[in-house]
């Protein structure tokens, strides 16, 4: 009888058991890496169309500063929806040297000064709030330096303006700290308490680094694990709001201090979130994702307690060291047209925070 097997059959069956075990998975190595190819370009053709993000890596629009040990914007670096101009600021090009006539404001803060999120450069909230001042005072000459950088606490601000933001002669510095201070203050108080989440490094895994599908995969999966342990109690944190604010009001004083011994008039910015004490405790766990992301220790009610406390230090530090003023904090609607996290803003924040702080500083740049 003729042997109608196909031949590929065949020859899988006269395979050694170790040699079938091999092909097999072999295929299936193969079929993954297809499969896993096809995810990294679906997500990465998103984020292009999304964010105009075409780097390999995130990291690639940073550099390393030598001098100070900072994470910069690297300068020069351009993308559809981000500049970084020559200096290294999100900002449009300027001279090193103020021209004649010039108001030139700088902004200090972290990614939700630098404003990633937004569509482009002219959405961001310094711009908006140098436009709005523009369309008031048509007879002055603005420029203004987005000095902002994801991840800066009050203290890397402090160490970028003295090395360099004061060199280009700001008359006005706008400062918009908080959340980052907030996380490394609280991070130390819950390791001395003995909690496993303050232990945990918050970088992810290497190859996150370098595949954004991966990368998305392990953020979403921590956010799912971080809902489902929210009303776990025995790793959470008991909040000291004030002592925890007590290290930001030194690191706030210093930069006020420094910023104004430079010749510069200072406003300080209270904090907005997405987080309020006026929503339901569901509204608040979906509010507060985010920032429980990097502060897996806290509960809702503890990062209410603690962002009002650092709200009450940014008041009583501009009153004391006679710095403007500007309440974000109670004017920013904490809801998801607003922010697209717990603390960053989206297009729409934008322009409501860009609103508020032009209103305050109107008439000081007369």
């Amino acid at each position: 009888m003729t042997n109608t097997k196909p031949i590929h059959e065949n020859r899988f069956g006269r395979m050694s058991r170790g040699l079938q075990i091999a092909v097999v998975c072999g295929v299936c190595l193969s079929v993954f890496l297809i499969l896993f190819g096809v995810a990294e370009a679906a997500v990465r053709v998103r984020a292009w169309i999304k964010h105009g993000q075409s780097v390999v890596r995130i990291e690639d629009s940073y550099r390393r500063d030598e001098k100070t040990g900072l994470r910069l914007p690297r300068p020069g670096f351009s993308t559809s929806r981000l500049t970084i101009n020559s200096l290294g600021f999100r900002s449009p090009e300027i001279s090193i040297e103020k021209p004649a006539q010039t108001y030139r404001i700088a902004f200090l803060g972290a990614s939700t000064t630098y404003s990633a999120d937004v569509s482009g450069e002219e959405k961001t909230w310094p711009h908006l709030v140098v436009k709005a001042l523009e369309d008031a005072h048509p007879h002055r000459s603005f420029e203004y330096i987005n000095a902002g950088v994801p991840g800066f606490t009050t203290h890397d601000s402090l160490v970028r303006f003295e090395v360099e933001v004061g060199a280009l002669d700001p008359d006005l510095v706008v400062i918009y700290h908080a959340t980052n201070d907030l996380s490394g203050n609280s991070r130390a108080s819950a390791r001395a308490q003995g909690l496993s989440g303050a232990a945990e490094s918050k970088t992810l895994s290497w190859l996150s680094k370098w595949s954004l599908f991966v990368y998305l995969v392990e953020k979403n999966l921590r956010i799912i694990a971080l809902q489902q342990a929210t009303d776990d109690a025995s790793n959470k944190m008991d909040v000291d709001a004030a002592a925890l604010a007590i290290p930001f009001e030194t690191s706030l004083r210093e930069l006020v201090r420094t910023v104004q011994a430079s010749g510069a008039k200072v406003a300080l910015v209270t904090f907005a979130t997405r987080l309020h004490a006026a929503q339901t405790p569901e509204e608040q766990i979906e509010a507060a994702l985010t920032a429980l992301y990097y502060m897996p220790y806290m509960t809702p009610a503890g990062l209410i307690e603690s962002f009002n406390a650092y709200n009450d230090v940014i008041r009583k530090v501009a009153r004391e060291e006679g710095a403007i003023v500007v309440e974000a904090a109670k004017a920013v609607p904490g809801d998801v047209s607003q922010f697209i996290d717990s603390v960053h803003f989206t297009e729409l924040g934008s322009s409501t925070m860009a609103n508020v702080v032009a209103s305050v500083l109107r008439s000081e740049t007369r």
